[in-house]
């Protein structure tokens, strides 16, 4: 098999890196804090409710974990080789596009089955707390392996048809959440059906021992339909990975081919080439000019910022309808799937435009003429904030509205001092994930003059914008539990409420920081990151 020596290859450079190791240690962590927050939320509950609460909370952590993981641990190998033009060197050899693209498989699922792993010790705890039997625990690890497996074969699919990184990701993304929820609406529709289902979703109702007992063999067979699935989007990565590299030379020669024919600038223009607009706003902002040539994709900047506001509202009045048990097995993913969500979408924008500069080399060429890097910088930051400083002031305006209502509604309900601190915690809470925004915004500005790598940039944005405040005040609440008395901690408002204003402080201390951070390292760094030192 000629596979073997591009896997031998692949495994022993991944193997040396420190992304390798720092993913595990992430994974751990992550899935460690949300065991500890989870139980520390379900005190009192009988032992067998709680072991079953925390491994609901921990089966969708993870399978969010395996499906965004693997896609973006792959999206972008394929790619890069285009970019590069060493695809074709691998084709001299014996090599065909199935053996590159399993060599590649073997390499890029090393480090995602390693923060798997780290996920199981977190898993097993729900053992001794009861609620969940081994053969069920042991069904939910196959399905998320799986799902990692899938997801693999969704990112390296995307990856061999696709030459920019940010079009692999969303390709593989949404491939990989197509494949997952499309067979579930089929579920819905058809119940009580015995076909086979291609989607982990589904597989991973089937796990419980409700579903596993009432049809084994359905389980094991959209097990099997699933990781078929994966298998056949490795061989149509190869056989469209053997076609593509021949379009290289033809690829390359459009990156060279001048700008202005490039762009389609429509059929407004005046003689000179512009639109009639953009001369004037060319004589009195420059910066502001160039920033807005690199805007596509910026219009859903709005809508990201909107989700990040919202969206938590509307999870807490649906999770006000539902019962607890159900609240306390999903508040907690489907919060971080609301963040998570609108902050990649906020990544991959505010990469995008310095990255795109700087690798086609006219940063180099603007910072010869009389524009500073602090003036090429404000006017990006103009450039964002004309997308979505309406977006934020309605924003700002609606929860300013809604918790004035709030609060003369507990004045008028005798619930005064109580009512207002928590809708002031919810205010706070809310401006936070905006400072998440612009602390998302200035990162990826940073890292677009820093990092090769789409898909490696989004995963430190990720990693510092929303890992981080979340890891940080999670360590926060336990360290506050553990000291705090029991007794005190569940009958005290007042401490309740100290408590949750010092996390969400915290929170904001440590975006503004970054911000500040990034900001500075931006604008003190501009010349050297330009030229790549």
């Amino acid at each position: 098999m000629f596979a073997l020596p591009v896997i031998e290859r692949e495994l022993r450079v991944q193997s040396r890196r420190t992304s390798t190791v720092w993913l595990r240690v992430v994974a751990g962590a992550l899935a460690a804090l949300t065991t500890a927050s989870t139980l520390s939320w379900v005190q009192g509950v009988a032992p067998g409710q709680a072991g079953r609460m925390l491994f609901i909370s921990l089966c969708i952590v993870a399978y969010l974990f395996c499906l965004l993981e693997g896609v973006r641990q792959t999206s972008d190998t394929l790619s890069q080789e285009k970019r590069d033009g060493t695809l074709g060197l691998l084709f001299l050899t014996d090599l065909s596009g199935v053996d590159i693209v399993v060599g590649k498989l073997a390499a890029t699922s090393l480090g995602a089955v390693y923060g798997l792993l780290a996920v199981f010790p977190a898993m097993a705890v729900v053992f001794p707390a009861g609620g969940v039997t081994a053969g069920e625990f042991w069904r939910t690890q196959l399905v998320l392996l799986n799902t990692l497996f899938l997801s693999l074969a969704c990112g390296l699919w995307a990856s061999a048809r696709y030459r920019e990184a940010k079009h692999a990701l969303l390709s593989g993304l949404a491939l990989a959440f197509g494949i997952s929820m499309a067979p579930v609406l089929l579920e819905l529709l058809l119940r009580g059906n015995l076909i086979p289902s291609a989607s982990p979703v589904v597989a991973m109702f089937l796990a419980r021992d409700v579903g596993y007992a009432a049809n084994p063999m359905r389980f094991w067979f959209s097990l099997a339909a699933a990781h078929a699935v994966g298998w056949v989007l490795l061989f149509l990565a190869g056989k469209a990975l053997a076609h593509s590299w021949r379009d290289e030379a033809d690829a390359n020669s459009v990156l060279f081919e001048p700008q202005s024919s490039r762009l389609d600038l429509g059929d407004d223009l005046t003689p000179d080439g512009m639109r009639p607009n953009d001369r004037a706003i060319l004589e009195t902002d420059p910066a502001f000019w160039l920033a807005g040539h690199s805007a596509q994709y910026r219009n859903l900047l709005p809508m990201a910022v909107l989700i990040m506001i919202f969206g938590p509202v509307f999870a807490t009045a649906i999770f006000s309808r539902v019962t607890p048990r159900m609240v306390i097995g999903m508040s907690n993913p489907v919060s971080l799937a609301i963040e998570l969500a609108p902050l990649l979408v906020i990544a991959a924008i505010a990469y995008r435009p310095l990255a795109e500069a700087r690798r086609s080399g006219a940063l180099e060429l603007l910072l010869a003429t009389p524009l500073t890097p602090q003036s090429i910088v404000a006017g990006q930051w103009r450039h964002f904030w004309q997308q979505k400083h309406g977006t934020i002031k309605a924003g700002l305006y609606f929860l300013t509205i809604v918790f004035v209502l709030a609060v003369a509604n507990s004045v008028l309900n005798s619930t005064r001092g109580i009512s207002f601190w928590y809708h002031a915690i919810w205010l706070l809470s809310a401006a936070q994930r905006l400072c998440c925004a612009m602390a998302a915004l200035w990162l990826g500005l940073y890292l677009g003059m820093r990092i090769r790598s789409a898909v490696m940039a989004t995963g430190w944005i990720l990693l510092c914008c929303f890992l981080a405040p979340w890891m940080t005040g999670s360590i926060f609440w336990l360290i506050v539990q553990a000291t705090i008395p029991g007794q005190v901690f569940g009958q005290s408002a007042a401490w309740y409420t100290v408590i949750v204003l010092g996390k969400v402080a915290i929170g904001f201390g440590y975006l503004l920081w970054l911000i500040y951070w990034s900001r500075r390292q931006l604008l003190t760094r501009f010349r050297e990151l330009a030229v790549g030192t």
